[in-house]
């Protein structure tokens, strides 16, 4: 890792939140070390993490710059302070941010790069990224097609062996998460940053994207950039009773932003579908409470 930019190359900075993932983190971290890719800085944002995570990174390596919050202020303050902390630090080019259960391969920045600086630049890029714990099957293979009839985020390709059936330019409609996205300050400046009304968790990746796309940002998948993501709920370990009243309050706001009146109407109609199907498969799992408080979350006024 190179922390000066040489000429002509673009100077980028990585931007990994964390919480409570020590080995996860050092892992993801790694890699981003031996990435092949030059001028690279990371700036390590630790969430409030009891378990001395920014203490051993600062230890292991000294040229990662680990800012510090002393409780979990969420994932959109998280990103926020990165973004702070590089505007007025650091001279870069372009910000990557990655989830800290990534394990990105030794090549993946260049292409990214070169989507956002090359012939036909765009201001968002996105990886591909593969299940760590299932070898050769996709879990984002361009994006989330968000249907806001339906209120599903899919993920393009998601849990199907990686033949490269989705190395092509992502149509209409699909919106970049932050697992391991690429942005332009152009971008950062379209998008306000990420919004702390989301917090801690849920939607606030989709929502950045999606504004900065609505001010003319494109976003393209690069599927040459390969990364290995674990996935988790981060500060939750699974679809507890409180994931889930997070994510369907910040789901009714995401709507209420993005959504026009008539597709809130559809999606209101279609609740009654959507509850009956999460309360299945979470009862199935022995999960009885979270699919209650999600249904609850989304009609709290």
């Amino acid at each position: 890792m190179n922390d000066r930019p040489t000429v002509d190359t673009p100077h980028v900075v990585a931007v990994v939140l964390t919480y409570d993932q020590c080995e996860d983190t050092l892992r993801a971290l790694e890699s981003l070390h031996q990435a092949s890719y030059a001028p690279l800085t990371i700036v390590l944002v630790d969430n409030g993490s009891s378990d001395g995570t920014a203490e051993v990174v600062a230890e292991r390596y000294p040229n990662v710059h680990v800012l510090r919050h002393d409780t979990n202020l969420g994932a959109a303050a998280g990103r926020n302070t990165g973004i702070k902390f590089a505007n007025g630090h650091l001279d870069y080019d372009f910000m990557l941010f990655m989830d800290n259960d990534c394990v990105a391969t030794e090549r993946f920045l260049e292409p990214m790069v070169l989507a956002l600086s090359g012939p036909g630049a765009v201001g968002l890029a996105s990886a591909k990224l593969h299940r760590q714990l299932e070898p050769g099957v996709i879990d984002d293979g361009g994006g989330c097609r968000v249907n806001f009839y339906t209120g599903s985020t899919r993920r393009r390709g998601s849990g199907e062996i990686d033949r490269g059936q989705y190395d092509r330019p992502t149509g209409p409609g699909h919106i970049p998460n932050t697992g391991c996205l690429l942005v332009s300050p152009a971008v950062l400046r379209a998008a306000q940053r990420f919004d702390t009304d989301l917090d801690p968790y849920g939607f606030e990746d989709l929502d950045f994207s999606l504004r900065a796309m609505k001010q003319g940002h494109e976003f393209r998948f690069v599927p040459e950039a390969l990364v290995h993501h674990k996935g988790n709920m981060t500060g939750f370990g699974s679809y507890t009773p409180n994931y889930a009243r997070l994510k369907g309050r910040n789901l009714r706001r995401f709507l209420r932003r993005h959504a026009t009146p008539w597709q809130r109407l559809c999606f209101n109609a279609f609740l009654p579908v959507l509850a009956v199907k999460t309360i299945v498969r979470e009862i199935r799992r022995g999960n009885y409470l979270a699919p209650w408080r999600l249904m609850m979350a989304y009609f709290k006024r």
